[in-house]
C-alpha cells in the first residue's frame, strides 16, 4: 500500500472518510480538504500511480483525516459533491462558481 503521511505523534488515530476508485477524483477530493484545513492521507495500492488501474478494487483509494477532524471533513464532502477544480490555480471551485474565489478567473457557463 502506498500513501501519504499526516503529520502527529505516530498514535494519531486516523478514520476513513472517503474510499473511490481512482487517483483523479481522491486528489480533487484531498485539495478540498487541505483547502480547509485539514490534513489527510490517501492509501491505496501503488499500481493506482502507474497505471491508473480501477479495476475489481486495484485502482481504489481511501482518504484518511485525524479522527478529530472526521466529522468536519464529511461535512464538507458532502457539502461539495459539486466542487472541481480552478483549471487557472488548481484549487477547489463549485460548479456554479463563475469567478474562482482564490485566483478571481472569470468561467463562462
Amino acid at each position: 500500500m502506498s500513501s501519504t503521511e499526516v503529520s502527529g505523534d505516530g498514535n494519531t488515530e486516523l478514520i476513513e472518510v472517503w474510499r473511490g476508485n481512482g487517483e483523479l477524483e481522491a486528489q480533487l477530493i484531498r485539495s478540498v480538504l487541505e483547502y480547509n484545513g485539514i490534513e489527510c492521507m490517501l492509501k491505496g495500492e501503488a499500481l493506482r500511480l502507474i497505471y491508473g488501474i480501477t479495476v475489481n478494487g486495484l485502482g481504489e483509494v481511501k482518504i484518511l483525516v485525524r479522527a478529530e477532524d472526521a466529522e468536519r471533513a464529511r461535512k464538507l464532502l458532502a457539502a461539495s459533491e459539486n466542487m472541481v477544480e480552478c483549471p487557472n490555480c488548481g484549487k477547489p471551485i463549485q460548479t456554479e462558481d463563475r469567478v474562482c474565489p482564490s485566483c478571481r478567473a472569470r468561467f463562462k457557463k
